[in-house]
């Protein structure tokens, strides 16, 4: 039965009696491999990216890149949700705490983003569009 569910595109499996705190831990496990690629304490990975959330800080390929603060929330929102795709007015709530105002400005720091990370907009790497929805990232 532990083959053939792991066969099938079980995560894990977990034989009963179980205890409390191995279900959790494995479901914490599960959640942290959700959200990207743990790293250290307070490190993230994204393909060739890796976040600083302590230090608010960002590489690629080894290299360290400058987002400014909001952009860098941007980018550590996106990564920790990989796959959910945030319309402007998420970005703009999840980022500043109020409605948006106007779209431009997110849209200003995609553009930013992408340029620094080297990515191109038209054939992205990190960020993804998926029109008329938001923006997103899949890895």
């Amino acid at each position: 039965d532990k083959v053939n569910g792991l066969r099938s595109g079980a995560d894990d499996y977990i034989t009963k009696p179980f205890s409390f705190p191995v279900l959790v831990a494995k479901a914490q496990a599960l959640l942290r491999r959700s959200r990207g690629e743990s790293l250290g304490e307070g490190q993230l990975g994204y393909g060739s990216i890796v976040l600083d959330a302590a230090r608010g800080r960002v590489a690629v390929d080894g290299q360290e890149i400058h987002l400014r603060p909001k952009e860098f929330q941007i980018l550590e929102l996106l990564v920790t949700h990989k796959k959910k795709i945030y319309s402007l007015e998420n970005i703009y709530q999840s980022i500043w705490g109020e409605d948006a105002v106007g779209d431009s400005a997110i849209m200003v720091h995609i553009k930013n983003i992408r340029k620094k990370l080297g990515d191109d907009s038209r054939n992205p790497k990190y960020i993804k569009t998926a029109w008329g929805r938001g923006y997103y990232v899949d890895q």
